[in-house]
């Protein structure tokens, strides 16, 4: 496509676009060169502790452009389910751990909150994923844990195309999937069995099976919405869905995030291990 054609399909958003499929045109060559000099080592002697792939995988993440943050991104049974919401408080809390933390905005309230991201439902949908990849990188700049911001749902008649172009765009390593508590069908559409928000355990495993069609991912925490039941029926809510789906369950703005913030944590020492056995 030509820049004219871009900017006429892509408006504003051209110069991000072309400098995001620049970068993953880049990356692509950046990587098949890097392979092409650890294998050119390992042939002349020289490769040291590189012994075939795995060992090649290991030099990469040795230096010091291989050492990425790990990836959180919520997930949702809806659209304004709390998504964002979650991702907040749970960024100021991972911080106040001293766990370097850095919120990803892919709507247009958290780019006003912290002034950048791409609003990813203004964005072609050919290049949903590219921007999810390059927000995700930008996030992980001086940062142990990158939260994502989720949109709609992965079953939603009318966004599950951009809930799609965020989970494989961004590549979590784990997923925080949002839900409120009352709420039994999907969005402002007509009251459908077809459109019923199924059970919490259908949604980890929708998440998790098309999330690691490209990157190995899995659920580890459940953000509950319950701004519109009483203290004791929202504690109930979470004691429900935790005895439903055996994942830590909270209300993150009504009742304390420390749930999903030791779940992320401890999803973050398993990864370092994890990296350090390659």
């Amino acid at each position: 496509m030509t820049d004219t054609g871009l900017e006429r399909v892509a408006g504003d958003a051209a110069p991000v676009l072309d400098r995001v499929t620049r970068l993953g045109f880049a990356t692509k060559g950046l990587l098949t060169i890097l392979v092409g000099v650890l294998a050119l080592r390992y042939a002349l002697g020289r490769g040291g502790r590189l012994t075939g792939q795995e060992g090649a995988i290991r030099a990469l993440l040795d230096q010091p452009f291989g050492q990425v943050a790990l990836v959180v991104l919520t997930v949702g049974t809806d659209c304004n389910v709390g998504k964002m919401t979650a991702q907040l408080q749970l960024t100021k809390k991972l911080n106040d751990r001293g766990i370097r933390t850095r919120f990803v905005p892919t709507g247009q309230t958290g780019i006003m909150i912290e002034g950048w991201g791409i609003a990813v439902d203004a964005v072609v949908a050919d290049f949903i994923a590219g921007a999810a990849e390059w927000l995700t990188l930008e996030g992980s700049k001086n940062a142990d844990v990158v939260l994502v911001e989720g949109q709609g749902s992965i079953n939603h008649p009318g966004y599950s195309g951009v809930t799609l172009g965020l989970l494989h765009g961004s590549c979590p390593d784990a997923m925080i999937l949002c839900h409120q508590s009352t709420r039994e069908y999907i969005g402002d559409y007509r009251a459908a069995a077809w459109l019923r928000i199924p059970p919490l355990t259908e949604y980890v495993r929708l998440y998790e099976s098309i999330g690691a069609a490209v990157h190995p991912t899995r659920v580890i925490g459940i953000s509950l919405n319950t701004y519109d039941l009483s203290d004791v029926e929202a504690r109930r809510a979470c004691d429900q869905a935790q005895r439903e789906t055996g994942l830590p369950v909270t209300d993150p703005v009504r009742f304390d995030p420390a749930p999903l913030v030791s779940a992320i944590a401890e999803e973050r020492e398993r990864y370092l291990r994890r990296r350090k056995a390659l």
